[in-house]
């Protein structure tokens, strides 16, 4: 198995989660992905706005849920991690500089959790995205990543590359499944960025399919592996 935290994290999660829904109660199930809070072109008015709407549906009894769909801020892609790890011919930054690092995205952290502060225990969990920044041997969050300290401080659950969970009405005896992923890759045709989004989610049974990082839309008939409705 990989190390945890390292880039080679490959897991899926299954979980079930129960809700017993109240007379005039909705549950609301929101995918939030590619927020890429601290980039110039994060669309911040757009995101307060999903914000306060939460938290007034909240305010009117519903329950919401949230799934990290990975991307929430803009850290470092793959290929500036490469170029990072890549530094001074190979052996990496100067332990100062990577304390630097450690210091600047933990605050950006911090202040992307003060704002979400209040839906923090709205979340299902947490997808990995592409953008992260791996902690350094000096950090105090040595062996994580980005995506696992907003976990850990959000109090939700690390689902890793893969969700599949479900969300069971014990009064309705139903469940309504769920697989999630952050999505991968791009490309420059239609039939491309088709054939990746099917590649990653094929082999699963779900009724609800969440996926970020493309908006690209299909419909397909395939074999799958499906969960019981009962189960842990």
């Amino acid at each position: 198995a990989p190390a945890e935290g390292g880039e080679g994290d490959d897991w899926m999660i299954v979980k079930s989660y129960p809700f017993k829904l109240k007379d005039g109660q909705s549950l609301f199930l929101i995918p939030l992905g590619d927020v890429h809070w601290g980039c110039a072109e994060h669309d911040e008015d757009r995101f307060l706005r999903l914000i306060e709407w939460s938290v007034q549906k909240k305010k009117e009894g519903h329950i919401l849920r949230f799934t990290g769909m990975g991307d929430l801020m803009e850290l470092p892609s793959p290929s500036e991690r490469a170029a990072l790890v890549g530094a001074k011919g190979g052996f990496g930054l100067h332990e100062t500089t990577l304390k630097t690092f450690d210091d600047f995205f933990q605050g950006q952290c911090d202040k992307f959790l003060q704002v979400i502060a209040p839906i923090k225990n709205d979340f299902l969990g947490l997808l990995r995205g592409h953008h992260i920044y791996q902690y350094s041997p000096l950090s105090d969050y040595r062996g994580m990543n980005t995506d696992e300290y907003l976990t850990q401080k959000i109090g939700c659950e690390y689902f890793g590359l893969v969700a599949y969970y479900r969300l069971q009405f014990p009064q309705a005896k139903k469940a309504i499944k769920v697989i999630a992923h952050h999505g991968y890759g791009s490309a420059r045709t239609v039939g491309a960025k088709l054939t990746k989004r099917h590649r990653v989610l094929e082999g699963f049974k779900a009724n609800i399919v969440l996926q970020g990082h493309d908006d690209a839309k299909h419909i397909s008939i395939t074999n799958v592996l499906d969960l019981s409705d009962e189960g842990d």
